[in-house]
């Protein structure tokens, strides 16, 4: 048996499902509204431990996932892995371990770099999935998805790959609404709102305001090219009469996410919940597979230890190559240079094999330099506008109901914050909170915390201030 999980914040999904010669078969399927510790997933071992697995994927559609866009230069996977790495330490994106790959999304011409999304997942997330694997006994091929990978599988596999046009999809979860836009086939940005099921009008004056605002962006992109088509799925039993009272006033062809290719399930399976499930479903395992990652990482981390393993560095002297400049992080070691051509082949010298370490981790920085000089830019850009907005960006700090600053810290445009509340939605509201103020380039969430004895939610928010024109 194959069972897909599809882990949210507030909810997991089991499917029970098999994809052979291109036919899905939905065996069965289940989906439990719960509050989900991601430390403590044993409600989900109690639901597969007498099923006998043999082969299992968990989707990680959740806020622990991790995106970013960037703009990097083409180079082969190994290096622009770790050009992503350096970019995101550089711009203190990265505070806990991560494991990070990246969804090619485009090719930028004229400044001739390629445009990614970058894709993680903390370390300590991963080991609880692999720690779930462990217990419901998965006998053969594991998988670790990732929620926005598995949907542009499943919009590869409908009608909509055909569509060369502009399209906005739009995922509606109770608390929150997600808004994609793709043009050419190519995933472009995503958005997100606070929404609540309770409040219809609300829900769809927040759908067509962010359809405009998107509608907004495109035609900054290409001003002859509108978006004339919406995609809705999610789990909101409401979707038709939202299609329905959308295509009153808004000039586009709104309409379900079509039903993915070959699809053989019960008749009271509802696909469009299940869209992320459905894209693992037909994905191919070897992208973006987290539990492959992991392994990596693992066996990278045992290699880097002095005590149980010699390094090999036998031609290094003549592969580094230093850049300096942008905060330190970059020197010329000349001094290294003479220990690599006296230490000869092997070494266990630990300050050697610090210097080494230091060395490999800035191997690549050679071919990040072309973006280096704009974060240099950038970095001067925000520290200009600080002074300026420094009332307002408390305030809006400060300003979200229900959630309470432990504490925050401000260098060099980045803005990084403690959070506490009671109430598990504030972390998300909190978050799209700041995105809508405008003071903010980009808001990044890394998932929340538990505090059984006090009852309260932790969590940590960084956001870069908006870039001066």
């Amino acid at each position: 048996m194959a069972y897909y999980i599809e882990i949210g914040n507030t909810q997991y999904k089991i499917v029970d499902a098999t994809y052979k010669k291109n036919q899905i078969k939905i065996e069965s399927f289940k989906t439990v509204y719960s509050l989900m510790d991601q430390d403590n997933l044993h409600q989900i071992v109690t639901e597969l431990q007498d099923k006998k697995v043999k082969k299992a994927t968990v989707i990680a559609n959740n806020t622990g996932a991790f995106y970013r866009e960037l703009k990097l230069p083409v180079l082969e996977e190994k290096k622009t892995l770790q050009i992503i790495r350096n970019e995101l330490q550089a711009a203190q994106t990265l505070t806990q371990e991560m494991l990070i790959d990246f969804v090619d999304i485009g090719m930028i011409q004229e400044e001739n770099l390629r445009k990614v999304l970058v894709c993680a997942l903390p370390v300590s997330l991963v080991e609880s999935y692999e720690k779930l694997l462990k217990e419901v006994k998965c006998k053969k091929a594991r998988t670790i998805e990732i929620g926005n990978r598995a949907l542009f599988n499943y919009l590869a596999n409908t009608s909509i790959k055909d569509n060369t046009q502009p399209y906005v999809t739009l995922e509606i979860i109770n608390g929150l609404l997600k808004v994609f836009l793709f043009d050419d086939q190519k995933f472009v940005l995503l958005r997100s709102a606070r929404i609540s099921y309770d409040d219809y009008e609300g829900l769809v004056n927040t759908i067509k305001e962010e359809i405009q605002l998107m509608q907004q962006f495109q035609m900054t992109r290409h001003f002859q090219s509108k978006i004339e088509s919406v995609y809705l799925f999610g789990d909101y039993n409401g979707i038709n009469k939202l299609i329905s009272d959308l295509s009153l006033s808004v000039p586009m062809n709104i309409a379900v996410v079509p039903a993915i290719n070959n699809l053989e399930a019960p008749e009271d399976f509802n696909y469009l919940s299940y869209v992320h499930v459905l894209g693992s479903l037909v994905g191919n395992p070897k992208n973006l597979n987290f539990d492959k990652l992991y392994t990596e990482f693992r066996k990278e981390e045992k290699a880097m230890d002095p005590n149980k393993k010699k390094l090999l560095i036998a031609g290094i002297a003549s592969a580094v190559v230093l850049v300096g400049a942008y905060g330190g992080l970059f020197y010329f070691n000349e001094e290294l240079k003479k220990d690599i051509e006296n230490q000869k082949i092997y070494t266990t010298d630990v300050e050697l094999l610090k210097k080494v370490s230091a060395v490999l981790d800035e191997e690549s920085i050679i071919g990040a330099y072309q973006t280096i000089a704009t974060e240099i830019d950038a970095a001067q850009a925000n520290l200009d506008l600080i002074p300026f907005v420094n009332q307002y960006v408390v305030q809006v700090i400060y300003g979200y109901e229900g959630a309470t600053v432990q504490d925050f810290s401000l260098g060099s445009g980045m803005i990084s914050i403690l959070v506490e509340s009671s109430d598990p939605h504030v972390p998300t509201y909190y978050a799209d909170h700041l995105r809508n103020s405008g003071i903010f380039e980009s808001v990044d969430f890394y998932g929340m915390e538990f505090n059984e004895k006090e009852q309260t939610y932790s969590f940590e928010v960084t956001a870069t201030m908006e870039r001066s024109e």
